[in-house]
């Protein structure tokens, strides 16, 4: 784990790279999913098996863990996957991905060099943040005036009492009794560390290209190697040229990763027989398994060509339209049998915007009239409004939970985007389809040659 990432663990900041964004209905019923979830968790044995993939338990407690953890993805995506809310549905989710990864194993791709490269690092990362939660975060928590007091003398400010402390202020003082525990703790666990510096090996680092056999230091009979060593501060010797500035930036990072290491050995023997980080790196190996399957023994096989993409973007020329604009009416129903008995009505000559007033009084139908811009709707939404003719009513279009029908009532214009200039586009966009569709005939003939069992009864208490 780079030093770099070791101190960001020490500042322990959070950021999210995704924005969140959805609507408070959706939140709301998410949120109240989780709570659910966390109820039947907790009523359930940890040892009650609902499945077996090829004698491969599927636990209550592993799969309300799962599902859990997917409907936090989906929260913080804005997405709301029905058919997540379906717990059979979901478990054959499981079911297929734990095929996949025994399939995974059957290729030996945990034994790859790179895999297990991860995984250790991996291990390094969780038994480090663990580490530094318990012994450091969790004793900062609460400040003290004695903490304030420090804090106040090392910055030469004012001491304010603990009852007066702004919410920015008492960040910052908790950061700089973070960076004191810390470093007291580390110098308790130095005296217990065997470690050696080889300072004729920085020279050699300095005058010439550093390279993995070169060891520059030991922590416990534990090598750091020059590459290392480089990886952490070729930044800072980025355009450096006296000798002496440039070993004052190999010493300080060298020290750096000294503590680092000290750090890394006490908390992998502390922690990485614990069950929870057993299960972290479980859960790593399966999801990377499973990625690296897909990536490498069935991405190959995937193979498009030109007529491939010529028919799909026949097929699908409305997604390659552009400019142009429809005078639309839309009516949006819950269910899909009312929507079939409005189509039928429609074709037997009911008014189209006869729903217009049902849907001022119905949570049920919705109705509306607008201008759209192609562009600016979902791409299924925009092939299938494509291939409607002025005057044209669709039959019911299913687009999530919702059933959707619609009558054109203008377009004006639009434009066909050759397909050269989209040539590599269409072409990605067959190959994810392929892609999907390998994925599921795999699938498929896993499922006909292993041996699934579910177990109701354990299921049911699930539901």
């Amino acid at each position: 784990m780079p030093i770099c990432a070791f101190f960001a663990i020490l500042n322990h900041k959070v950021n999210f790279p995704m924005k969140i964004n959805f609507s408070k209905k959706l939140f709301y019923l998410l949120f109240f999913i989780l709570l659910l979830l966390n109820g039947c968790a907790s009523s359930l044995q940890q040892s009650s098996i609902i499945a077996k993939v090829n004698n491969s338990p599927i636990t209550a407690e592993y799969f309300m863990e799962e599902l859990k953890r997917f409907h936090f993805q989906q929260m913080k995506s804005g997405q709301n996957d029905a058919a997540s809310r379906d717990i059979k549905n979901f478990l054959d989710r499981l079911i297929d991905r734990k095929l996949i990864i025994q399939e995974a194993k059957r290729a030996n791709l945990d034994k790859d060099e790179k895999f297990q490269e991860a995984l250790e690092k991996k291990k390094e990362k969780v038994c480090v943040q663990r580490w530094y939660k318990d012994n450091i975060i969790q004793l900062s928590k609460k400040l003290t005036q004695e903490d304030i007091d420090l804090y106040a003398q090392a910055f030469n400010q004012t001491v304010p009492k603990v009852s007066e402390i702004q919410l920015k202020q008492k960040q910052k003082i908790r950061k700089y009794k973070e960076k004191l525990l810390f470093q007291a703790l580390l110098e308790q666990l130095k005296k217990q560390v065997s470690i050696i510096v080889f300072e004729e090996k920085l020279d050699e680092f300095i005058n010439n290209s550093p390279f993995p056999s070169l060891t520059v230091a030991l922590v416990n009979e534990e090598p750091i190697r020059g590459d290392e060593l480089y990886q952490e501060i070729k930044k800072a010797l980025e355009g450096r040229t006296d000798q002496k500035e440039e070993m004052d930036i190999v010493k300080k990072g060298l020290k750096e990763l000294i503590d680092y290491y000290i750090v890394k050995q006490v908390s992998i023997t502390e922690y990485s027989k614990k069950p929870e980080i057993q299960q972290d790196l479980i859960n790593f190996k399966e999801k990377r398994l499973y990625r690296a399957f897909l990536r490498d023994i069935l991405r190959p096989k995937v193979e498009v060509t030109d007529d491939d993409v010529e028919q799909y973007y026949s097929k699908n020329i409305g997604l390659y339209i552009t400019g142009a604009s429809y005078y639309i009416e839309e009516i949006i129903v819950q269910d899909q049998d009312q929507a079939n008995q409005m189509y039928q009505e429609i074709l037997q000559g009911a008014d189209f915007s006869l729903w217009k007033k049902m849907g001022k009084t119905s949570d049920s139908i919705e109705y509306s009239k607008k201008w759209i811009s192609l562009q600016e709707i979902q791409p299924e939404l925009r092939t299938f409004l494509s291939s409607l003719d002025e005057g044209q009513i669709s039959a019911p279009f299913q687009f999530g939970n919702e059933y959707f029908l619609f009558k054109v009532r203008r377009k004006k214009g639009g434009a066909e985007i050759p397909l050269e200039k989209v040539k590599k586009k269409v072409r990605k966009k067959v190959f994810a389809q392929k892609f999907r569709l390998l994925i599921q005939q795999s699938i498929a003939q896993l499922r006909e040659v292993s041996e699934i069992n579910i177990y109701d009864h354990a299921l049911q208490k699930v539901i």
